[in-house]
């Protein structure tokens, strides 16, 4: 099979990387991206390169110049029609519904009852229907993730807005790019923690009622830890402790309506006195807005992961193959196994060590060889020299802070983490979000202004650096760092011998 773009002129570009991840899930946005977000906006990337390996760590690639093309396609579209950024919110919202509805189908379901063909046209469901989410979810994460570019649209806007006034640049720009209600990682915050409210007043003691809240939040949100091949859900007993520390302490919970209250009344008063037009508003909300959506897809495919890892672990006994086997076996693979009966096990245990996947339009490809021709297709990404002492970011958060360096990637990293550490990660999820509490700081080395860091930073009101793209290869554990979130800016502090 002939390849258009594996050989053109066009360097590979490192877009993301990170840990406890596998192939099942990773196809439905790699193939998207090459085949689908065109009937969406227009356009596709022209290729995409992931590898695994070890086992369950991504590295995937874009072009280069085709990635930063795609990124400014989206903002001029956006731009042109205002209305365009409306819809692609207005869908993420509409199809992460749709996948939440297919969730609590497969939660009902007697796997074990359900013949092949039923269990295939099953995976078959779900791969089309997150498909159809990624054509419009990948979107507010592609106008911005990888060459910032709708953040440095806003930055212009404001800057000519802003040059004739005493106003503080960032501050400001934190103020416009807040969004206007509660994300999801919010409002479940607010649960939890009226609950505790209500336990504190029954003087620490569980009773009919506060069990009852408890339970019901359980059931909304234990799926969270799973992210993204878990193992592991949130217990009740998790949740009955985290309740009861609530209770215990003596930390103000903040009134969120009452801030939310004040950031409009902010915006309202920057934007007549800048003399903003109401098609720059809009653009604002558009992008505030993102924060928002993005959080809100993510915990819909979180559960998502929760509810095929059901699946793929039915799929494995009746194959009598492990699960982190069919965790790498193709859409085309899984069909050719259910209704066929035929799979590959040899191979399939070579992907645990090594799986590259190559696609683009129509077309993809696969190898477990580590010395394919494919591997000289693209540049390495050198790591940046270790004795770098100062990284900067965007700002995700206002404030500043010192203190002690942690890696946290993934839900088995927090047990290392104390209350006023550094947390330093490639990038947060919601299953992140107990370390974020407690940190001085946040520090990630991927995503925009409008990622899941810089919308939970913003509503602890931890101070946050974002997209510094270094961050987790030059820091380490133990180092002592002052954040400067106020510049986007992270110094490490030597400590004498």
């Amino acid at each position: 099979m002939k390849y258009k773009y594996i050989q053109n002129k066009d360097p590979w570009f490192l877009a993301e990387h990170f840990p406890n991840i596998d192939f099942f899930f990773s196809q439905i946005w790699l193939s998207s991206f090459v085949n689908d977000l065109s009937n969406s906006c227009g356009k596709n990337y022209k290729k995409v390169l992931a590898i695994f390996h070890p086992k369950h760590y991504i590295h995937f690639y874009y072009g280069e110049k085709d990635s930063l093309n795609f990124e400014k396609y989206l903002v001029k579209k956006i731009k042109n029609n205002i209305n365009f950024g409306k819809k692609i919110n207005k869908n993420i919202y509409f199809w992460s519904n749709k996948l939440n509805n297919l969730n609590k189908k497969i939660s009902k379901l007697n796997l074990k009852k359900l013949k092949n063909n039923d269990l295939w046209k099953l995976i078959e469901e779900q791969d089309t229907l997150h498909s159809r989410l990624y054509q419009w979810g990948w979107l507010s994460n592609a106008t911005d993730m990888f060459h910032n570019t709708f953040t440095n649209e806003m930055n212009l806007i404001l800057r000519k807005k802003i040059k004739n006034y005493s106003l503080d640049y960032n501050e400001t720009f934190n103020i416009l790019t807040t969004p206007e209600h509660k994300s999801v990682a919010l409002i479940q915050d607010e649960s939890l923690e009226k609950i505790g409210i209500l336990l504190k007043k029954n003087k620490f003691k569980f009773n009919k009622l506060i069990e009852k809240k408890l339970y019901i939040h359980y059931k909304k949100y234990f799926y969270l830890k799973y992210l993204w091949i878990g193992p592991g859900v949130y217990t009740k007993d998790y949740y009955k402790k985290a309740t009861l520390k609530i209770a215990k302490s003596n930390k103000k919970i903040i009134n969120q309506n009452k801030v939310i209250a004040r950031v409009k009344k902010q915006k309202k008063y920057i934007y007549n006195k800048l003399n903003f037009s109401k098609k720059e508003i809009d653009l604002f909300h558009v992008y505030s807005e993102f924060m928002l959506t993005k959080i809100y897809r993510r915990y819909a495919q979180i559960r998502w992961a929760y509810e095929m890892g059901k699946v793929l672990s039915e799929v494995a006994k009746r194959f009598k193959i492990t699960l982190e086997e069919v965790r790498y076996l193709t859409s085309t693979e899984l069909k050719n196994a259910l209704l066929q009966g035929k799979i590959d096990k040899v191979d399939l245990k070579k992907r645990l060590d090594y799986f590259l996947y190559y696609a683009e339009k129509g077309k993809e490809f696969y190898t477990t060889d580590k010395n394919n021709l494919f591997i000289k297709q693209f540049r390495k990404v050198k790591n940046t020299e270790k004795e770098v002492n100062v990284i900067s970011g965007q700002i995700g958060c206002l404030g500043k802070a010192t203190g002690i360096v942690k890696i946290i990637n993934s839900h088995t990293d927090i047990q290392k983490f104390k209350k006023g550490d550094i947390l330093v990660s490639i990038a947060t999820n919601p299953d992140l979000v107990s370390a974020m509490k407690k940190a001085a700081a946040i520090v990630t080395e991927q995503g925009g202004v409008t990622s899941h860091a810089a919308i939970v930073s913003r509503e602890l009101n931890v101070p946050c650096v974002i997209g510094t793209k270094i961050a987790t290869k030059v820091l380490k554990d133990g180092d002592k760092v002052e954040v400067d979130a106020t510049k986007g800016i992270i110094r490490k502090i030597y400590l004498p011998k």
